[in-house]
């Protein structure tokens, strides 16, 4: 681990080496994996008053990509727990 310069505990930086490019470009991804499921909750197609269009094996389309944002969004943090 890095120590911080300067820093008056003298303890190890537990941020060092995140990269604050890979965290938006994560971010960025996980909002645009985000919008699908977005459109094809039941909540807002009542509130909207639309439907989303089916296909076979669109049920499964929220849990598959609420799964890849899970894992690409989160693997810094589950890295580090």
């Amino acid at each position: 681990m890095h120590h911080r310069p300067g820093h008056p505990s003298g303890r190890p930086d537990r941020h060092a080496g995140h990269d604050v490019g890979d965290f938006a470009r994560r971010f960025w991804v996980c909002l645009v994996l985000t919008l699908p499921i977005l459109a094809y909750a039941d909540l807002p197609q009542q509130l909207f008053g639309y439907k989303a269009p089916s296909f076979p094996g669109d049920v499964y389309l929220s849990m598959a990509l609420a799964t890849a944002i899970y894992l690409y969004g989160g693997v810094v943090f589950l890295r580090g727990a």
